[in-house]
């Protein structure tokens, strides 16, 4: 079975978020109840399906790393600042560990 195909838009002293590819827009998506994130949102089967807030911090990841949900193995494509920057398989939890280094990194 294929990796589903997300996106991660960060936006450097502003948010980021990740997305599936070809998605823009959250709002056809179920709410995720979880305390970690501006938005997240699932697939009608569960799944993740879109996360978004503006600084990722070390607490939420750490409240996610025991999440299944979060371990999926997925194919990330990443843009900074609109720029393609890297590819990359892994879970939403080094997708956030990516996320956050590129914010630190400034």
């Amino acid at each position: 079975m294929a990796k589903r195909k997300f996106i991660i838009d960060i936006y450097k002293r502003d948010d980021w978020y990740i997305r599936p590819d070809g998605v823009q827009s959250y709002s056809k998506f179920d709410t995720l109840d979880i305390n970690a994130f501006g938005i997240a949102r699932k697939t009608s089967d569960g799944k993740i399906a879109y996360l978004f807030d503006i600084f990722p911090r070390d607490e939420d990841i750490e409240l996610v790393k025991t999440n299944k949900l979060f371990n999926e193995v997925v194919s990330f494509e990443c843009y900074i600042n609109d720029k393609e920057s890297t590819s990359f398989e892994g879970t939403f939890v080094q997708a956030l560990e990516h996320i956050k280094k590129e914010f630190t990194d400034e």
